[in-house]
């Protein structure tokens, strides 16, 4: 029995001794830092698709606002138009409060716009934070 365990031990050790001479540590770090440069490109593209998301939305929220006042200059100019007489005072106030309800659904999406402007933002500033761990650690391993 003692054999037995003096031997498996003699082969523990041999196979300790491959594994080890396997495990270059300069070849290990340099995979090690081929992995996180992967990881930097891929949360460079992640952050560029978040950003260019709370781009496009900021744009869309300023495009609203942009149509919310003319509906609302359009509906005083139909009631300027009434008090001239050009057009009756009925069909003024009707387009009129058309154009109102239509700048307030605007007003509602410019507000739904904006929460996720502030969640794009957010997450923006989140995926910065971990490329610049991922730059100053790979700066620290290549220094090494």
């Amino acid at each position: 029995m003692n054999i037995f365990k003096r031997i498996f031990r003699i082969g523990q050790a041999e196979i300790h001794s491959v594994v080890e001479k396997m495990e270059d540590p300069i070849k290990m770090t340099e995979q090690g830092i081929r992995e996180m440069r992967d990881d930097l490109n891929q949360s460079l593209e992640a952050y560029a698709k978040v950003k260019a998301m709370a781009i496009r939305s900021q744009n869309s929220v300023d495009k609203k606002k942009e149509e919310a006042a003319d509906y609302e200059r359009k509906a005083i100019l139909l009631l300027e138009k009434a008090e001239r007489n050009e057009i009756t005072i009925e069909q003024a106030e009707n387009l009129a409060k058309e154009a109102l309800s239509l700048k307030n659904q605007l007003l509602e999406e410019i507000t739904e716009l904006e929460n996720q402007v502030i969640i794009h933002e957010k997450s923006a500033n989140e995926v910065h934070k971990n490329v610049e761990v991922l730059k100053f650690n790979i700066n620290k391993w290549e220094n090494e």
